[in-house]
């Protein structure tokens, strides 16, 4: 039993929430914790139970050393591809069906009991419930998002209850997300009157291909990424396993849209994907890293943009359209102080200042 090896990234975020962390005295308490995944047979044969399911798996086993599964017999084949998923991200976690847990994480409304302090999840089509006051039932709807909804708020719960200082008063008694989800529509069989295009398969993209492949949806996605995986990169990208490093990035992604949505992976940026496949794109998620490759997504005009984000403390999502009065993905990273030009910022990084006018007409011109 032991932390996976990318664990050092998991330290970087994790230092960032607790007050006080100290690398080896957390590791040393991460060691003995045994998490327990709870789940009876409604979760085990539900389309969302089962995806709620595959993300907390795909969540904890970037952490914990060792997971314990409490089912009844109808959900014991399903433990056993849980058990594969875990193991896939950490080769070295300890899975088993007994034992003390130190938390125990419930899934569905028929789940067996576990003596531990419990989170429960549920979910039912866009909404997910998640807080210490269920058990919640999932449903059988076909739609991922309320299942990923609820998978991140019991894993955050989790995470609460084991580390924090008097866990048991930052967690969630009973949460509803989004709270009213009647006016949201339904998936089943909605299909894309254009191709869809996701820029950028990091964490963020990673999640949206999660959603995206387990949709109803019909049609197809183009997959925009010129990066292979690094081993640094496992702590965050949910559908990645131990032995993807070295992998194309879109090409792990595609392989995880089997249904009606047709996924096309691109190994490449936003402009040589332009280059090779067009300049007409209606719809474009993005989920890209920096504010220039940003801009370069919204100067190429799509008709609809979606943009989503992480930073310390922060998450969000915006949407863009070209033609109204809201403003556009650009406009959301328009620089806020001075800068250097291109020119100056190359001439004076290889120490030849007096050579920029040269530099900038080798710029314009393109040539070496």
């Amino acid at each position: 039993m032991e932390l996976a090896d990318f664990f050092p990234r998991d330290a970087v975020a994790i230092s960032q929430v607790l007050q006080g962390f100290q690398k080896d005295a957390f590791i040393e308490e991460l060691k003995g914790v045994r998490v327990a995944i709870a789940f009876g047979e409604e979760a085990a044969t539900t389309r969302d139970g089962r995806q709620l399911l595959d993300l907390t798996i795909r969540l904890s086993a970037r952490l914990y050393p060792s997971l314990t599964f409490a089912t009844v017999s109808a959900g014991g084949q399903f433990a056993d591809e849980l058990t594969m998923l875990a193991s896939s991200i950490n080769p070295s976690i300890k899975v088993s069906r007994t034992g003390n847990s130190n938390a125990c994480l419930t899934i569905g409304a028929d789940a067996p009991a576990v003596e531990a302090p419990t989170i429960y999840a549920g979910c039912d089509g866009w909404s997910a419930r998640v807080g210490t006051e269920g058990p919640y039932g999932t449903s059988d709807l076909g739609n991922p998002f309320g299942a990923g909804f609820a998978a991140c708020l019991a894993t955050a719960n989790l995470f609460r209850l084991l580390f924090f200082p008097k866990g048991s008063a930052l967690v969630d008694a009973d949460i509803s997300f989004p709270s009213d989800a009647s006016s949201f529509p339904k998936l089943m069989d909605a299909e894309l009157t254009d191709p869809l295009v996701l820029v950028g398969v990091g964490a963020v993209g990673n999640s949206a291909a999660w959603a995206l492949a387990r949709s109803h949806l019909i049609g197809q996605v183009y997959l925009v990424d010129p990066q292979t995986i690094d081993l640094s990169n496992l702590q965050r990208y949910v559908l990645c396993e131990r032995g993807d490093e070295g992998r194309v990035k879109v090409d792990i992604v595609g392989n995880e849209f089997r249904g009606a949505l047709q996924a096309f992976p691109f190994q490449g940026t936003w402009a040589s994907f332009l280059g090779a496949q067009g300049y007409k794109w209606e719809r474009v998620l993005v989920a890209l890293d920096s504010a220039h490759d940003r801009r370069a997504v919204q100067g190429s005009l799509p008709r609809w943009i979606v943009n989503g984000w992480t930073q310390v403390g922060d998450l969000g999502v915006s949407s863009h359209s070209f033609l109204g009065h809201d403003a556009c993905l650009a406009c959301l990273y328009l620089p806020t102080q001075k800068s250097q030009n291109e020119d100056q910022i190359i001439s004076e990084g290889l120490k030849v200042p007096e050579f920029q006018e040269q530099v900038r007409l080798l710029l314009g011109s393109g040539k070496g």
